[in-house]
């Protein structure tokens, strides 16, 4: 039987159907979250982890931490139901997977979603000092910027078979299959987007991850869902990403192939990962 990577939480006296990945930050999650001070922008992550079959919590190195059932969470930890995970001072109720009677049975048909395990290359792009922006522009303000900056992507993304899947917070997350391009290409895009200026004047960051990865398409909505360890590492790492930099890579090829180019200067550091040091690359 397949899973459909959704799963309920309760918050107050609401309940919210929530998919893999689900994203818990002071601009994502349940509304009453939104704008809360001790919450940290991606603050924890609730996700089906597909090796496992099961769901699990992650911390996305918040400022003021995660806590599953009273206990602060210093990597992911499986969730079951009736789990508390307490954020920013909330309290909220992991309620599993939505019941299965007859009619939410047929819901589910018309969004079945399809596995596979596939390789792709993920580009992460999140806005720079967001919480300036977000305290100097309205809420349809900065959507309208973001919406322009996307569509601006979007012409230089396509050129090189880049789709970009889905808005997350103040950004978006784009891919590629390995087996649909190159790293020459791969490279000659950095380039690309290293040339490229934004007539929103929004400053950006770009995190570049190549991934195997398990891959979910919901039929009903054309949108790819992804899922995994290497999954969540993105957006774990995307706290990592320094205020300076543009462009961070974390493939070891690519940064051999880009060291070797005169005009490109770069840096390394590291981030733990499920107790892994792991390298990003700063293309400055």
């Amino acid at each position: 039987m397949k899973h459909f990577l959704t799963a309920k939480i309760k918050h107050g006296d609401n309940t919210y159907e929530i998919k893999s990945p689900y994203i818990i930050g002071r601009q994502s999650g349940p509304p009453s979250l939104l704008g809360n001070k001790q919450v940290s922008k991606t603050h924890a992550v609730i996700l089906f982890d597909e090796e496992s079959r099961k769901w699990v919590l992650g911390d996305l190195r918040s400022t003021n931490g995660t806590y599953l059932n009273g206990k602060p969470v210093s990597k992911d930890q499986d969730l079951q139901y009736g789990d508390i995970i307490q954020i920013g001072g909330e309290k909220i109720l992991f309620a599993g997977d939505p019941p299965m009677d007859q009619s939410s049975v047929m819901d589910h048909q018309a969004t079945q979603v399809i596995f596979r395990e596939v390789d792709c290359w993920f580009f992460l792009m999140d806005i720079k000092n967001s919480t300036r922006l977000t305290s100097e522009l309205s809420a349809n303000q900065r959507n309208e910027l973001l919406f322009i900056l996307i569509q601006e992507f979007l012409s230089i993304f396509d050129e090189f078979g880049v789709s970009i899947n889905e808005k997350t917070g103040d950004g978006f997350i784009a891919f590629v299959e390995s087996e649909k391009t190159s790293p020459k290409s791969i490279i000659s895009l950095i380039k690309e987007i290293q040339k490229f200026e934004s007539a929103t004047k929004l400053e950006y960051r770009i995190l570049i991850h190549k991934a195997s990865v398990s891959q979910g398409k919901a039929l009903s909505e054309g949108l790819c869902k992804f899922s995994g360890n290497e999954f969540n590492f993105i957006f774990k790492a995307e706290k990592q990403l320094d205020k300076d930099g543009t462009l961070f890579i974390t493939d070891e090829a690519i940064k051999a192939r880009l060291s070797s180019v005169r005009d490109n200067i770069l840096s390394s550091f590291s981030t733990s990962f499920q107790d892994q040091d792991r390298k990003i690359h700063r293309i400055l």
